[in-house]
């Protein structure tokens, strides 16, 4: 083997080697990146569900103090946590639309969300209701 063939080994060997690993740190990370998304995008979930909570108790809230105080001021914050509860849900939706089994569970919870909200709008038509 010439002194020619020996140096380009020598050269080769080493220069083969960082491109395989600059190869390997590539793919490291896009899988990184990946993984990164799949966080981001279960914080954006659990973050909504955590607003539809918020709304839901707000609406409880502002319905029992109405109920108990006939205070219009809390009529008007049930009003308008229930007008935001859907768009909540459907953004809730949107979000695990990518998974069959969050879908059917978001749809089972929209479906006592909408039983809730319809048992305590009768509720407060009932607290307005008075006798002639």
């Amino acid at each position: 083997m010439t002194i020619f063939k020996k140096g380009m080994i020598l050269i080769l060997v080493p220069f083969l080697f960082h491109v395989l690993f600059i190869g390997f740190l590539a793919g490291v990370r896009r899988a990184d990146r990946r993984a990164e998304g799949w966080v981001n995008h279960s914080v954006d979930v659990h973050f909504k569900a955590q607003r539809l909570l918020e709304k839901l108790l707000q609406s409880e809230t502002a319905i029992t103090w109405t109920l108990l105080g006939g205070d219009r001021d809390y009529a008007a914050a049930y009003d308008k946590a229930t007008t935001e509860i859907p768009q909540v849900v459907n953004d809730l939706k949107d979000l695990v639309s990518d998974n069959p089994r969050q879908t059917a569970r978001v749809d089972i919870l929209s479906a006592r969300i909408d039983d809730f909200l319809r048992w305590r709008f009768g509720e407060s038509r009932l607290s307005s209701y008075r006798p002639a």
